[in-house]
């Protein structure tokens, strides 16, 4: 007791158990941030997928969390694999230097590149991505695949006639059109 009546505050404070137990948890949760922040700052390029259909699985080196949107990740060399239930897998080797944005467009046709899931009703959103990727003239698939151009075209006709016979004025079409 004697001991401990010469020592001040500050030197008493310091010699709780518990405060040295907080100090040292600080101390390492402070160093596990500094690690994290260094982690992501490694992060300094961005992939960017634009894939139809839209509920492809999307792989990233086996990894398959990914889907459309845009991801940071580390530069490197990346393995990249596109699959859908009924469609062909597509895979891409692509290499990402720091501070850089890679775009991944691309679609995937069934095996017979008839293009028949893109034509059923509960696929229209994946077929207008299709079109947005993939049409003549306006073609901007990483692996400029052009196999869905003439698919497009006669899609495009064959809408476009029938809604032609449709006894109601463009807009309305256009309205349908987004209904579909």
């Amino acid at each position: 007791m004697q001991e401990q009546s010469n020592l001040s505050l500050i030197q008493l404070f310091f010699r709780n158990k518990w405060v040295r137990l907080c100090l040292i948890f600080d101390v390492i949760l402070v160093v596990v941030l500094i690690f994290i922040l260094i982690w992501q700052s490694t992060k300094v390029s961005i992939i960017n997928f634009n894939i139809t259909p839209l509920d492809a699985t999307i792989s990233l080196n086996g990894d398959s969390k990914y889907e459309n949107g845009q991801y940071s990740i580390t530069p490197g060399t990346y393995n990249v694999s596109i699959s859908h239930e009924g469609l062909e897998t597509k895979s891409f080797t692509i290499d990402i230097v720091p501070q850089s944005v890679v775009t991944i467009s691309t679609f995937l046709p069934d095996t017979d590149h008839t293009f028949d899931y893109y034509k059923l009703r509960k696929n229209y959103s994946s077929y207008m991505k299709l079109e947005e990727i993939a049409s003549a003239g306006n073609n901007v698939t990483t692996d400029q695949d052009t196999s869905a151009e003439s698919f497009i075209r006669r899609f495009q006709e064959d809408y476009n006639a029938f809604t032609t016979k449709l006894p109601i004025d463009y807009s309305e079409t256009v309205f349908l059109r987004r209904l579909l």
